[in-house]
């Protein structure tokens, strides 16, 4: 252990360093402001959060494009959601080659639901996807399975459809790690 540690701290010229009430109030004020900052747009990208089961209703009456972002060894093993778009943001290309693909088969005027297995895919590219200019990207937040908080598609009894590669013959795969 360094000696130093129990020396009193100095601001640089030799003296003590105390924090004055003053600093203190600043300091408490900037956490404050901070915190306040975090919980108002914590609560505006919920906003931008979807259920499963808000998913399917909307997805049926035509008001968003569901698209599904798992890889397709995934979507092989357990299908896709019924309706969905199988369109994988793994593999080569980035999330440019994505959005190209998706707007060449999707109508992006209309809000784009992304899904994944749990939640955390799709929360990321809803992210990803907004630096390249789509705003109105939902997450849909509970995911294929769920994610310990809620159940998912599966566990809320929405319907799955098998995956077939022809399915989605024009469908990209995108490397996660070079997004």
């Amino acid at each position: 252990m360094s000696a130093d540690r129990h020396q009193p701290k100095t601001d640089g010229s030799g003296r003590r360093y105390v924090i004055t009430p003053l600093e203190l109030f600043a300091r408490i004020a900037v956490f404050l402001v901070l915190g306040v900052l975090a919980a108002i747009f914590s609560n505006a990208w919920a906003a931008d959060r979807i259920t499963p089961q808000e998913a399917f209703e909307r997805m049926q009456k035509g008001v968003i494009v569901l698209v599904d972002i798992r890889r397709p060894s995934e979507w092989a093993e357990s299908g896709i959601p019924e309706g969905a778009l199988p369109l994988s943001m793994h593999g080569a290309g980035g999330a440019r080659s994505f959005v190209t693909s998706l707007q060449d088969q999707v109508d992006t005027a209309k809000p784009i639901a992304l899904i994944c297995a749990g939640g955390m895919r799709s929360r990321y590219f809803q992210w990803r996807l907004g630096l390249f200019g789509l705003s109105n990207v939902l997450d849909v937040s509970e995911g294929v399975f769920g994610n310990g908080d809620a159940d998912g598609w599966v566990g809320r009894g929405l319907p799955m459809t098998p995956y077939t590669e022809d399915r989605s013959p024009r469908a990209f795969q995108y490397d996660f790690e070079t997004l």
